[in-house]
């Protein structure tokens, strides 16, 4: 059987099938080099950079929760706060129409009152009269 890869067709593979490196330029792997010298210590102390990624996005998520609870409680608190104003001007308004019809029911009580003693005198004045 012949191979079906053969090294003309994958140039980055030797004759012995070992993958080969790829080529970069000699000038960022010396710049490359000197970096990692100078910096292997602090490199290998410091956390990964997806951990401190994910610990800034954490804590951004976390900020905005809070920040999210906070405007939605302060929301409620106002419509609240709208919502006793409204129900207590709709009670003095009914306060008010109730006290208004409540002193019109005592005038109309006295009135009426009065309107009977006045017919009760009458009345006895009749009577009075045609005794007589």
């Amino acid at each position: 059987m012949s191979d079906p890869l053969s090294s003309s067709s994958y140039p980055e593979r030797d004759a012995a099938a070992n993958a080969k490196p790829f080529a970069t330029s000699p000038a960022v792997t010396t710049r490359d080099a000197e970096a990692s010298a100078s910096t292997g210590a602090i490199a290998q102390s410091a956390p990964p950079r997806s951990q401190s990624v994910t610990r800034i996005m954490l804590a951004g998520v976390v900020a905005l929760a809070i920040a999210a609870a906070a405007v939605a409680w302060l929301d409620a608190r106002r419509t609240q706060q709208l919502l006793r104003a409204e129900v207590a001007q709709r009670l003095a308004e009914v306060d008010g129409l109730l006290g208004g019809v409540i002193a019109l029911s005592v005038l109309a009580y006295l009135a009426q009152r009065k309107l009977w003693r006045l017919d009760m005198r009458a009345k006895s004045e009749a009577e009075a009269v045609s005794q007589n």
